[in-house]
């Protein structure tokens, strides 16, 4: 997960941006799932869509399943929340680093633990709050260092320096500028 998170911050970033990473994602994205899907969940798709003696009520207690509306609902909240998902983090990586979204997403530990707290009245083990002060630390030290992204959008080169950017022009015999512009020079102040 750690790694699709750098390839996706770099794709954002450097390669083609949002949209064609967006598109990339849900055409070749469709088209693998679709077709691992009938070859290796066919069976269970059909369970899934094509039950006999159904009822039209929102929940069939006669067989412990639920309805085709049902059904139809729970996979196409689960599939817009996973392009909710996609977009966002596409967006985040624009303007932040794959490490942060990775460590903000293992305080998600949290929100779980405190609903089995509270709602279910289950206290995590000791292992559990161990691992999650680790997150929380690694966050903490995390947020402690310079931003890499900060420095590279600031002009700065590696040893804190302004960069400036000039431009040489040359002129032709007549005086007139080229519409051909010579590369521009990155010096040093």
């Amino acid at each position: 997960y750690g790694l699709n998170d750098v390839l996706t911050e770099r794709m954002v970033k450097h390669v083609g941006g949002v949209k064609e990473y967006l598109g990339v994602l849900g055409v070749f994205g469709s088209s693998i799932c679709f077709i691992q899907a009938m070859i290796i969940e066919q069976d269970s798709i059909r369970d899934i869509f094509h039950q006999n003696g159904e009822s039209d009520d929102y929940d069939n207690d006669t067989t412990g399943t639920c309805s085709a509306i049902r059904r139809w609902t729970i996979l196409g909240v689960g599939t817009i929340l996973g392009v909710i998902s996609y977009i966002g983090m596409s967006h985040f990586l624009t303007v932040s680093e794959a490490a942060l979204l990775n460590l903000s997403l293992l305080t998600g530990d949290l929100w779980a633990a405190l609903f089995t707290v509270v709602a279910e009245q289950i206290l995590p083990s000791s292992n559990f709050w161990v691992a999650l002060v680790l997150i929380v630390f690694g966050v903490f030290v995390y947020e402690l260092s310079p931003s890499s992204v900060e420095d590279s959008d600031s002009g700065l080169d590696d040893d804190g320096q302004q960069l400036v950017l000039e431009e040489s022009r040359s002129t032709s015999s007549s005086g007139s500028t080229p519409l051909s512009h010579s590369p521009t020079n990155v010096n040093i102040v």
